[in-house]
């Protein structure tokens, strides 16, 4: 994750961040409006008409997804460059060494948010309420996926 954040374009930046340490599908973030993110109130709303779910769901942000997201807020307008946003990822990915990059891995950074917020905050019902995901699903796939001490770093990636 952080040599992703720290190679890829700052218009990019958002959208890394809000599906690594929040959760966001893809889609979701690709369609998401800044009017969603409240930096002050410290919580992502992903509207009912965005998410897979079809239910809206509220994701407060940690301390480091804000340091993220701060330099690049907007008051309105998507989050996502969608003119250049493929280009702009591929770049990113190959500059992290984190190339080739399958559509199947097309979410990992949302399977990263659940395995380390999981892992380092210790709930299964918090985890797959933030993230919009099955609890079952959640305990099956996440429960002893990474480290602890892992975690512990993961939500220390800061700018």
């Amino acid at each position: 994750m952080s040599a992703l954040l720290n190679h890829a374009d700052p218009s990019l930046i958002p959208y890394l961040a809000l599906c690594g340490f929040a959760g966001l599908r893809s889609s979701e973030c690709q369609a998401l409006d800044w009017r969603c993110v409240e930096l002050n109130r410290q919580l992502l709303t992903v509207p009912e008409n965005i998410s897979k779910t079809g239910q809206e769901r509220k994701v407060p942000m940690q301390p480091n997804l804000l340091a993220w997201l701060r330099p690049h807020a907007q008051s309105q307008g998507l989050i996502v460059p969608r003119a250049q946003f493929e280009g702009l990822l591929t770049v990113a990915k190959q500059a992290a060494g984190l190339w080739p990059w399958t559509p199947r891995y097309q979410n990992s950074l949302r399977k990263s948010f659940c395995s380390y917020h999981y892992e380092a905050f210790g709930s299964a019902d918090r985890t797959s309420e933030y993230a919009g995901h099955d609890l079952r699903m959640l305990i099956k796939v996440y429960r002893h996926s990474v480290d602890h001490s892992e975690a512990v770093k993961y939500w220390q990636i800061f700018p």
